[in-house]
C-alpha cells in the first residue's frame, strides 16, 4: 500500500491495520472449525506512489451443509409455488362467477 505522501501512507497503514485486526478477530470468534487458519497482512510501501493491496482468503464448505441448504431452499420454493397456484385458482374462480 502506498500513496504519494509518506505521511498519508503511514496514516492509511495504521487505519488499515486496525481494521484488518478487528475483522480477523471477528472471524476468529465466529469460526466453527478449531484448526482453521486465518491470516491477514498489510505492508506499507513508502517509496511507491501507487496503491497495491493483496488479499488471501481460504474457505471450506461441508457437503452436508450444502445439501441441507439446498433442501431448505427447495422446500421454500415449493411452498411459494403452491401458494401462488392457490391464489390464481381463487382469482379465476371469482372471475367466472
Amino acid at each position: 500500500m502506498g500513496t504519494p505522501d509518506a505521511a498519508q501512507t503511514a496514516v492509511l497503514y495504521g487505519a488499515l491495520s486496525g481494521l484488518m485486526a478487528n475483522l480477523t478477530q471477528i472471524i476468529l470468534n465466529y469460526r466453527h472449525k478449531k484448526g482453521a487458519r486465518i491470516y491477514s497482512e498489510c505492508k506499507p510501501d513508502f517509496l511507491s506512489e501507487s496503491m497495491d493491496i493483496y488479499v488471501d482468503i481460504g474457505a471450506s464448505i461441508m457437503l452436508w451443509n450444502v445439501v441441507i441448504t439446498g433442501a431448505s431452499a427447495a422446500w421454500i420454493w415449493v411452498k411459494y409455488k403452491l401458494k401462488t397456484r392457490q391464489k390464481k385458482t381463487k382469482k379465476t374462480m371469482n372471475e367466472e362467477r
